[in-house]
């Protein structure tokens, strides 16, 4: 994910990404559409002589690495998705020991430590009450301590990472 966006909206723009990261829904209808969406851009590459000259000379070129795969998928690929998958697939990855936070421009750097700080505040808050909602609902003890040895490990690799010295580095201009 990425944002561009004015300086004095980094904060809002922390609590966007923030929030897409932590409460995406995956609406099942919207999903269906969006893999509909995928799979005409698939057939759109498959009609254009220069995608399939690009995806043969990467099928050559890489014949026993993941670059030989299309970015988009294969047809069968992308028929097979579903939302169990895509919620696996995303609960395994997509968490903050597997991303690097960039902020780049004219930002106040004390400011945005301290948006980080709160954002991690609020995730540990909501660890906490998804923990004890699972158990009110009688989840497995071994659920349970999956869940939340997952919400640990972010938050953990969220603050070892906000610990690490932030670079400035100020370009200089050749005249």
């Amino acid at each position: 994910y990425h944002l561009v966006l004015a300086s004095r909206f980094a904060g809002e723009g922390l609590d966007i990404l923030a929030d897409a990261m932590q409460h995406s829904s995956f609406d099942p209808a919207e999903l269906s559409k969006e893999l509909g969406v995928v799979l005409e851009e698939w057939k759109r590459g498959q009609d254009s002589p220069g995608n399939r000259i690009y995806d043969m000379m990467f099928d050559t070129a890489y014949t026993d690495h993941p670059y030989k795969r299309p970015v988009i998928g294969t047809e069968k690929s992308i028929l097979s998705f579903t939302r169990e998958g895509i919620l696996a697939f995303y609960k395994s990855h997509y968490a903050p020991s597997n991303m690097t936070l960039i902020i780049v421009g004219d930002v106040d750097t004390a400011a945005i430590r301290k948006d980080i700080e709160l954002s991690i505040d609020r995730r540990f808050k909501e660890g906490e009450q998804e923990i004890a909602q699972l158990e009110k609902d009688g989840a497995k003890d071994t659920d349970i301590k999956a869940r939340q040895r997952i919400i640990d490990r972010d938050v953990a690799s969220v603050r070892e990472r906000l610990e690490q010295e932030i670079d400035l580095v100020t370009p200089t201009w050749d005249e």
